[in-house]
């Protein structure tokens, strides 16, 4: 017996069974999904507008309190930064002021052929890896 499926906007009982019927509702959930989305922009936009009238962050209205937070987001060009060094910034200050970030990745094919040559590099290799589950995902193209 296959897996009865309940659509909650509409109630319609689908079977996991019928990819016909399967692909017809995903796509219509990924159609209400969008427009959810705008609805969702335009609602945030006017209440942003609400509060910069009013001149706050914060809003009480009736027994519901809303907070308006985000906004926007500062990116530094370090390159223009640097120019702070011929400015006479010592140095000590410039390294206070911007730090390094390093982040590793890992050629999954020369992992590969390393462990291929190597038992105890096979081992040690086997051991850094961690296998997490992903989401799967149906593209719907129209």
């Amino acid at each position: 017996m296959s897996e009865q499926l309940i659509v909650p906007t509409t109630g319609e009982v689908i079977s996991a069974d019928d990819p016909v019927g399967c692909l017809r509702v995903l796509s219509e959930i990924r159609d209400l999904e969008t427009q959810l989305r705008e609805l969702k922009g335009a609602l945030t936009q006017a209440l942003a507008e609400e509060f910069t009238r009013q001149g706050t962050k914060t809003l009480e209205l009736g027994e519901v309190k809303a907070e308006l937070r985000g906004g926007s987001e500062v990116v530094w060009d370090v390159e223009i930064l640097e120019q702070l060094r011929a400015a006479g910034l010592p140095d000590a200050r410039m390294d206070a002021l911007v730090t390094t970030e390093i982040s590793y990745k890992v050629n999954a094919r020369v992992a590969k052929q390393l462990a291929a040559a190597n038992e105890a590099y096979a081992e040690i290799i086997e051991r850094a890896q961690t296998t997490i589950p992903k989401a799967v995902y149906v593209v719907v193209k129209k």
